[in-house]
């Protein structure tokens, strides 16, 4: 039998980008209003930033199991990124295929980020980026409106759709 060799690793090899969670405190017993994800460091640029994206996806989707929360704020303001594709797939953080909509988002920019995350985003830009937390945290609560009301379409939709699926007689 062939012997496998294990190297521990750690999401640090994927990137020199850091982050820290931070959760709006609320009463005991209910979950954070917001969890804020900040990044810090330079994003390098072209296909060698795949590693600082896989390290931002993977870091926020761990916190978002660990610290389940309605709202997700992406803390760019001290992230430094001037281009790469893969910069893209942090919407995807809260992309729900099932129901095939966006969780509540926003990203908040920085000066060292700003103009290229708009290069890349394009519409989504305006859907998701701000420039302050208070707007972070603003935009979040008018997108949980609109998810509320998505959610609740999708749930009579799939009701309906299991009713009429049901043996009659």
């Amino acid at each position: 039998m062939d012997e496998v060799s294990l190297r521990p690793i750690t999401l640090a090899e994927l990137s020199g980008l850091r982050h820290e969670i931070a959760v709006a405190e609320r009463p005991s017993g209910r979950p954070p209003e917001f969890l804020v994800i900040r990044y810090s460091g330079e994003y390098r640029s072209g296909s060698a930033g795949r590693g600082d994206a896989l390290y931002i996806v993977a870091t926020a989707a761990a916190a978002r199991k660990a610290w389940w929360s309605r709202s997700t704020v992406l803390d760019f303001q001290d992230l430094e990124y001037h281009w790469g594709d893969e910069m893209e797939w942090v919407t995807s953080i809260v992309w729900d295929p099932v129901t095939c909509f966006h969780e509540p988002l926003s990203v908040v920019v920085g000066e060292r980020c700003r103009d290229a995350l708009r290069s890349l985003l394009r519409e989504g830009y305006a859907r998701f980026c701000v420039e302050t937390l208070e707007q972070a945290f603003a935009l979040c609560r008018q997108q949980e409106q609109v998810y509320d009301q998505r959610l609740m379409e999708f749930r009579d939709r799939t009701e309906r759709g299991a009713a009429a699926d049901r043996p009659r007689g």
